[in-house]
């Protein structure tokens, strides 16, 4: 099982360094909006596990460059890397102090002549429910690409995503999303997604192990019911930004579930060797109707794979870990 330790690698380089240098170099790209990139492959795996055509997803959003086109109601392009330059300077870990997981814990995989099967689900995630008769109107966080799996001789499909989940029928998911082999072979993409009532996603920027990533999805207007959501990501090393904006969901109930997760499609259970590597979601924030979220994180799922997986998180920290 590759890189699941967050902390500094022994060699002396932060861990994003050295992410970066066993990664593949970023594909520089060139502005544009409406249409999927060339490349792309005749379907595409949603991110609650359905293949289905690429043409039946409406495609829609732009790609561009975050210092021109990055929104206004984000924190402070320059602050943000200034910050995350200095973290990959630091030489502690970078999860700080974990609470304790309140789910059962996955086992490790024990050697049987059982036959393997696939995984297809979240394995690990964290949740938080708002219930104070508010719903939430904006999450943001910060990751890095893991790396990729050692062993790449897999059809499996990986996910890391925060994201908001409403509470109506039909049920919806906003969320911008790291993605491993999903239509545009076996590398790293990230793009933005509303699946549920209908698909939709953004063009997708190519991002590379190490890269420092931020997502958000934000309410752009005073109430769930006439104004429109705005789902994007970053690549703070690239400079290159998706945004998705569609429209509020009406009647469909209202968005009180935050979520962190990790979600693996066609997985041979207990070939540990065909998964990426963790993820920190950090700098964790969250807005209701009226105020900042005081987050209380949990753990959801934290499935046995066949393998080695942790989920925890950290409330005084704004944190959660999930490392497959």
């Amino acid at each position: 099982m590759v890189d699941t330790n967050p902390t500094t690698e022994a060699t002396g380089q932060s861990r994003r360094d050295y992410l970066k240098s066993v990664g593949s170099a970023a594909v520089a790209l060139t502005a544009t909006t409406g249409s999927v990139s060339a490349g792309e492959s005749d379907t595409i795996v949603l991110p609650i596990g359905k293949e289905v055509p690429s043409s039946d997803v409406i495609k829609t959003g732009t790609r561009g460059q975050a210092d021109e086109v990055r929104p206004d109601f984000l924190p402070d392009l320059e602050q943000v890397r200034a910050e995350e330059a200095a973290r990959s300077q630091s030489s502690s870990d970078p999860s700080g102090v974990r609470e304790s997981s309140t789910a059962s814990s996955s086992s490790q995989h024990e050697d049987s002549v059982t036959i393997s099967q696939d995984f297809n689900g979240w394995a690990g995630s964290t949740s938080y429910w708002h219930d104070d008769g508010s719903h939430i109107t904006n999450i943001y966080s910060r990751w890095d690409v893991p790396s990729e799996p050692e062993n790449e001789n897999t059809d499996a499909t990986h996910f890391f995503f925060p994201g908001l989940q409403n509470d109506g029928d039909p049920h919806s998911i906003l969320q911008p999303v790291l993605e491993w082999n999903n239509g545009t072979g076996k590398e790293w993409i990230m793009r933005s997604w509303r699946v549920g009532d209908q698909t939709e996603n953004s063009p997708h920027i190519s991002v590379s192990p190490g890269d420092t990533l931020e997502g958000f999805v934000y309410m752009q207007g005073s109430d769930n019911t006439s104004d429109e959501w705005m789902i994007g990501g970053t690549n703070l090393d690239t400079n290159e930004t998706v945004q998705l904006t569609t429209p509020a969901l009406d009647s469909r109930g209202e968005f009180r579930q935050a979520v962190t997760a990790f979600e693996t499609y066609d997985f041979p259970e207990g070939d540990c060797d065909k998964l990426p590597g963790g993820v920190t979601f950090r700098k964790l924030q969250m807005l209701d109707d009226h105020d900042d979220v005081s987050e209380n994180w949990g753990v959801w799922h934290e499935e046995d794979i066949g393998c080695s997986l942790s989920v925890s998180y950290s409330n005084s920290a704004n944190e959660t870990y999930i490392y497959p």
